[in-house]
């Protein structure tokens, strides 16, 4: 059972009445409420305080109920409180009674003051039953999803006391234990559905007494995965890069300062940097131990200066450092891509949340299909990988939404992955113009769009790319040399044509490559915005392209396709496009010989020759030149021409004794050589000869000749015989004796005339001489007559 308050009545100590000679007086009429009827219950309480002393007083309670009609029998408590602090609890049980005295109960204070305040509170108790078992679930709306808030309601309880306190909630999830989760007042709660496959609830109501009624359990719910939207994008695979390669030392250099720049920002996604801040000029003043940097073709280039104060234009010393972005460390990661596809609608797992799928493509999920509309479709302007410019005007365009009474669609862009702001008024166009900023710490920017329905509904939002800012304009190039040019031995390959740097001000730099190599400047000018020339002659030889003296490339191979690279950069990292050309060469080929077997001979005089013969070959069919020389002695020429077969006749009076080298040497129109030495090897014989035959070849000057006279100078014991051969065009020699026609002395020798007349005039004459003894020939001379 329970005490019900039905009445207080509180009283200060100087209100008391003072109807006793020696005491105070303190009456309360309280009246009990109880059924709607006040008339039902008086409870007069009275007090009276008899002051013994000036510290405390005596008191007797009466209490008296002057009418009772309830057939229930009650019971009633009073309470006497002094200043808050409860002094008396005191129950009064009371039936079928009109009147009369109930309870009289004397006790003692321990004082009274007139500021003290004092309570008298009166209960009744009160009989109680439980509340009715709620009635029936209703079945929530719409399917149960995981993270979804729905209204749980049932059926209402009722009291018959009146003192209906709530509902008791309670969930079993997959059939496990019941749990409680909270006491409602209203038979309705506000719920989110768990992680679960079913569910089930379940209530009971409870009174102010505590008493619960019996519980009322809903059907088992099956719950699903929420259905989300999905954006489909291509997933890239991105390098990137640290800025981590070692700074190399350059040494100590002189130069001006002009032209560099106090600090530098690095691209980790190009591995470029950038040069930033101001670039010193001639009115620049530096102090020492300043660090400047420039780019010299990406390369970056640290300067600290070493000298006192100069100006920008001064010659001072610094202390020179390199670095090489290709030293920088690296590592790949994949990356969202250019948007494909929006709407798709799939429960949660099917794809990441923000990340690249099993497919090979990246998925954003984005708002729950039941708590959101369709997004619009994607970007189709700017195209993909626009390079915008600063105060560019753009038409920012995209597809409608498939959901139903959209009123607007709102844009916005941010730069640098900032803050999102909107563009313009939101508004039913699918179109926006957009103008770029000029602020050239702002490098990159991106579009977002959402829709919205007549019922405030949003979608997901749809992503543009983040398309990049140029503030620096590109370089361009225009390259006049020839596609698909051969080279020959000694070509000259020229690199040549202009290049423009918009932006005034800036250093130019144009660069080639050949075959992926090392990048080579050609011309550094600073630009006035006007068309910079270049002009590089390479040169080919020997398989390989020079300049001057400086070898380029290495061996190019003929039948491969070789590559010329051109392309132009400024020092604030604009680079043009880089245009190629397809270059072939034919390097040249040595020339080669071989020499054929020469017999062994023997029994030869110093007036003998020794005939070699031989065959000279060119693979590129350039002339040749063929020469041979004698131990250490001069080349002497044998042939220049086509290259083929060669003969020569080497004497033996210009061979020394014993080992001799003749080395036949043969070189094309491009210097290129080759040679065969030849070992030729005299050996004496000093046995004198009894017998010789020597052979002469005559060319008449006028072509031909019909008669002739010889004289032969000999030594005495010598005996000679003369023989001639006159013939005309292709007829074989035919010798004939010729008559001795006189001898006579000359000195110590005899002088023998021989004489011969043809019948006709002969082009071919040819004289053989026949002599025995051991002396040779001392002279031979002749005339010839028509």
């Amino acid at each position: 059972m329970a005490w019900e308050l039905v009445e207080t009545q509180t009283k200060r100590g100087d209100q008391l009445s003072d109807s006793y000679t020696y005491g105070y007086q303190y009456t309360a009429a309280l009246t009990a409420n109880y059924g709607g009827y006040p008339s039902e219950l008086y409870y007069y309480v009275t007090i009276n305080f008899l002051k013994a002393s000036s510290s405390y007083v005596s008191a007797t309670v009466f209490g008296k109920l002057v009418r009772q009609f309830n057939f229930n029998y009650y019971r009633y408590k009073f309470e006497l409180s002094v200043n808050g602090s409860r002094l008396l609890d005191q129950i009064v049980e009371a039936g079928r009674t009109t009147g009369g005295t109930i309870k009289e109960v004397p006790f003692v204070l321990d004082r009274y003051l007139s500021t003290d305040i004092y309570t008298v509170n009166l209960y009744q108790e009160v009989k109680n039953t439980a509340p009715t078992t709620p009635g029936a679930f209703t079945q929530p709306t719409g399917t149960l999803e995981i993270g979804d808030t729905k209204a749980i309601s049932w059926g209402l309880s009722t009291d018959a006391d009146g003192n209906l306190h709530g509902y008791e909630f309670e969930v079993s999830v997959d059939g496990g234990s019941w749990v409680n989760r909270g006491l409602v007042t209203t038979p309705s709660i506000s719920y989110t559905i768990p992680t679960a496959k079913t569910i089930k609830f379940r209530v009971r109501a409870r009174d102010n007494a505590g008493l619960y009624s019996a519980h009322r359990e809903s059907p088992v719910y099956t719950v699903s995965k929420p259905t989300y939207y999905w954006s489909k994008y291509n997933s890239e695979l991105k390098r990137i890069y640290k800025d981590d390669a070692p700074w190399e030392s350059a040494g100590t250099v002189v130069r001006s300062l002009y032209g560099l720049y106090p600090s530098y920002s690095f691209n980790p996604e190009t591995n470029k940097y950038s040069l930033q801040g101001t670039m010193v000029t001639g009115s620049s003043r530096i102090p020492s131990g300043t660090t400047l940097y420039q780019l010299t073709s990406n390369v970056l280039n640290r300067y600290t200066t070493t000298g006192s104060e100069v100006g920008g234009n001064d010659q001072t010393t610094a202390l020179r450092y390199n670095r090489e972005p290709a030293l920088n460390t690296s590592y790949t990661l994949y990356v969202r891509g250019s948007l494909l596809q929006t709407n798709i609608q799939s429960v949660e797992g099917t794809f990441p949340i923000d990340d690249r799928h099993s497919d090979g493509y990246w998925y954003i999920r984005g708002s729950r299909v039941n708590q959101s509309i369709a997004p619009p479709g994607p970007f189709t302007q700017p195209a993909a990988n626009t390079v915008l410019e600063p105060k560019e005007t753009i038409n920012l365009y995209f597809s409608v939404s498939p959901a139903e009474s959209i009123s607007v669609y709102e844009v916005q862009y941010r730069y640098n992955g900032g803050s999102w702001s909107l563009i313009g008024i939101p508004e039913k166009s699918i179109t926006k113009f957009f103008t770029v900023t000029d602020d050239k710490t702002l490098t990159s920017v991106e579009f977002r769009v959402r829709a919205k329905n007549t019922s405030g509904v949003y979608s997901d939002y749809v992503y543009s790319e983040a398309f990049q800012i140029q503030h620096n304009k590109v370089p361009t190039i225009t390259l006049e040399t020839e596609n698909n040019k051969t080279l020959y031995e000694k070509d000259t390959f020229t690199i040549k044509g202009s290049a423009v740097e918009p932006d005034i001000g800036d250093v130019l730099i144009v660069y080639y490559r050949l075959n992926g190599g090392t990048a080579r400047g050609i011309e550094t000018k600073l630009s006035d915005g006007s068309a910079i020339p270049f002009n590089e002659q390479l040169l080919f030889k020997s398989g390989k392209l020079y300049k001057g003296d400086t070898e380029i490339t290495g061996m190019l191979t003929e039948g491969t396709a070789h590559t010329l690279e051109v392309w132009a950069e400024d020092n604030q990292g604009g680079k043009s496009e880089v245009e190629r050309r397809i270059f072939y060469v034919v390097p040249n080929r040595p020339p080669s010989l071989t020499i054929d077997p020469i017999e062994y001979q023997s029994d030869l005089i110093n007036v003998d020759k020794v005939t070699i013969t031989g065959e000279s070959y060119d693979p590129d069919g350039n002339d040749v030149l063929v020469r041979y020389r004698i131990n250490n002695g001069i080349n002497v020429e044998i042939h220049n021409g086509s290259a083929g077969p060669f003969t020569f006749d080497i004497s033996l009076s210009k061979l020394k004794d014993d080992e001799n080298s003749i080395v036949v040497e043969v070189a094309d129109t491009y210097d290129f050589k080759a040679s065969e030495t030849i070992v030729l090897i005299k050996d004496k014989k000093l046995t004198p000869l009894t017998a010789s035959t020597m052979r002469y070849t005559i060319k008449p000057p006028a072509g031909s000749a019909k008669s002739i006279a010889l004289w032969i100078l000999r030594d005495p014991n010598n005996s000679v015989k003369a023989e001639i051969s006159m013939t005309n065009g292709t007829e074989p020699e035919d010798f004939k004796p010729m008559e001795l026609d006189s001898s006579g002395p000359a000195d110590n020798y005899i002088n023998d005339l021989f004489k011969y007349e043809a019948d006709s005039p002969a082009e071919h004459i040819a004289i053989k001489l026949s002599w025995t003894g051991d002396k040779p020939i001392i002279q031979v001379s002749g005339a010839l007559f028509s």
